[in-house]
């Protein structure tokens, strides 16, 4: 399965306010799209928009906010394996399905 390299750019924008992690990731899936979709439910809030501000959206799927490539294995990150987060280590378990964030 192949490997996603998200790298966060312009962090001065509000969206990264609905974020806990602002720095790269590395994610297994079979597509872009859902590499996203798990680094936006891994780090995604809901932060409240201030008065007079647009609408603030999770940035891990805003190609304006996160640069992204595809990466080959490693040591580290083997295409092996089910659809994860595997950099950094503390998503995997926040990523992990069973884990109540509550």
């Amino acid at each position: 399965m192949p490997l996603w390299k998200l790298e966060p750019i312009n962090l001065a924008t509000s969206n990264w306010r609905s974020s806990t992690y602002k720095n790269e990731v590395i994610v297994r899936a079979e597509d872009l799209s859902k590499a996203k979709d798990l680094a936006a439910k891994a780090y995604g809030t809901v932060p409240h928009a201030q008065p007079g501000e647009t609408t603030i959206i999770n940035p891990w799927d805003n190609p304006g906010l996160v640069r992204t490539i595809q990466v080959q294995a490693t040591d580290d990150y083997a295409e092996d394996g089910d659809q994860e987060i595997v950099y950094p280590a503390e998503a995997v378990r926040l990523a992990s399905p069973g884990y109540n964030m509550a």
